[in-house]
């Protein structure tokens, strides 16, 4: 029968004479090391009795946990105790100091109430009128009373001819506006013809802010009302200088139309006609040159005008775009 495990080969006799010199080594080291110790500390090493039998841990010493761990215990809840004692300490001043500052504000209340109450009455004794001013105030009431009814007798009708002078109305989007223009809308189908109205409005607030809307119904009041509610959802800023123009010349397309703007000396006006003039107005501009270069549709004369006045720049964002100084333009 052939084994498959590995036998393990005998040690030499010149092997083991070289273990057992490597031992003896050893102990005298331990030795040397021992007789050094005791030179040092001058005396000879005794161990314990213990030490010289065999090692077993029964006969160790036996360390007391129990006690250790007690004091432990009795040092941390003394600590414990110092901090809660501590706590309330600053605790209580808090308070004392709280109580003493609502003492001090009530104090003060009282005080200024005190002042007022004192005021009053000196101003309530120096308003007291004499008997003779309260009759001659009397008096001037009865003949104010008096004055409008005389005048109703010479009040004069106003003439028929006379109209009031037409303003921008303010409408329930809380800007002035204008409509430009209303358009017959007609839609031929297999039914016949359907018939509408386009509006088209402006709005703005005369400071700087204008849109524009329009809106399509079969009544006219309807798509008014559709125009300003787009026209609300439209709107736009726009760049006004402290004269009340443009700050330099701009050109607006739109489509086919193309309308020029150009800035004007104080006191010119607004040079402009049709729905050029309406978006200007009610943008806020007060002196401008305007002349349309393009085809006179409305609604593309809106649009040119109003991308004209978006290609405004003011000459702090010139500067900035050129990297320059203000001064320095």
């Amino acid at each position: 029968m052939s084994d498959n495990k590995k036998q393990s080969t005998p040690l030499t006799a010149s092997e083991i004479n070289k273990e057992v010199n490597e031992v003896k080594e050893g102990i005298n080291t331990l030795e040397d090391k021992a007789n050094k110790l005791a030179e040092l500390v001058g005396s000879n090493i005794s161990f314990a009795p213990w030490e010289n039998k065999d090692l077993n841990i029964a006969e160790k010493p036996a360390i007391d946990i129990s006690k250790a761990l007690e004091e432990e215990k009795a040092k941390r809840e003394a600590e414990l105790a110092e901090k809660a004692k501590e706590a309330e300490e600053a605790a209580r001043i808090a308070e004392e100091e709280a109580r003493k500052a609502k003492e001090a504000e009530e104090a003060a209340r009282v005080e200024e109430i005190k002042v007022e109450e004192v005021q009053e009455s000196v101003q309530e004794v120096k308003e007291e009128p004499k008997k003779e001013e309260v009759v001659e105030v009397k008096k001037e009431e009865i003949k104010e009373v008096k004055k409008p009814i005389q005048k109703k007798t010479h009040e004069r009708k106003p003439q028929q001819n006379q109209r009031p002078q037409q303003q921008n109305k303010v409408s329930f989007t809380g800007y002035y506006e204008k409509v430009v223009g209303v358009k017959k809308i007609s839609k031929t189908t297999k039914g016949g013809r359907h018939m509408r109205f386009s509006a088209l409005v402006i709005i703005g607030d005369k400071n700087g802010i204008v849109g524009y809307g329009k809106g399509k119904s079969i009544e006219v009041p309807v798509a008014i009302r559709k125009a300003l509610k787009n026209a609300k959802n439209n709107l736009r800023k726009v760049k006004i200088n402290k004269n009340g123009t443009l700050f330099h010349e701009v050109v607006g397309k739109q489509g086919a139309g193309k309308v020029l703007i150009k800035p004007a000396p104080i006191g010119t006006g607004i040079i402009a006609g049709g729905p050029i003039r309406v978006v200007l107005e009610l943008a806020g501009y007060k002196d401008v040159y305007s002349k349309n270069l393009g085809k006179n549709t409305s609604m593309n004369m809106v649009l040119a005008t109003l991308n004209g006045l978006s290609q405004i720049r003011s000459p702090k964002e010139i500067a900035y775009l050129r990297d320059k100084n203000l001064k320095d333009l």
